[in-house]
């Protein structure tokens, strides 16, 4: 088996491993997809927040709250990241006062 094999090989189990344990039909409510989206969610926002505070070397990071989000999947508890002069606001959530994101309503 050459490399280039070997390594689509290795790549599809381990994609076929993860989404079986993330996507398992066995428990309806999937509390491991939940958490892998929440945990994306998290990151997502706290990287645009590092970027954000690189260009904005006045302002500081001021820790995070918590918020829920719905979704299809449900809701979602989300640590979202702000800042002291609270001008930073993560492009991945829904407009100001809005709990649901659009695919939510559409599905509605």
């Amino acid at each position: 088996m050459d490399k280039n094999t070997y390594y689509e090989t290795v790549k599809n189990m381990a994609v076929e491993k993860v989404l079986n344990q993330y996507c398992s039909d066995s428990d309806p409510s999937r509390p491991a997809l939940k958490k892998l989206l929440e945990d994306l969610l998290d990151w997502f926002m706290l990287s645009e927040r590092q970027i954000y505070l690189l260009k904005n070397e006045n302002d500081k990071g001021n820790g995070f709250y918590d918020r829920k989000l719905g979704t299809p999947m449900g809701n979602l508890d989300i640590s979202v990241p702000r800042t002291r002069t609270g001008d930073f606001r993560p492009h991945i959530l829904p407009e100001p006062y809005k709990r649901v994101d659009e695919s939510y309503t559409d599905l509605l």
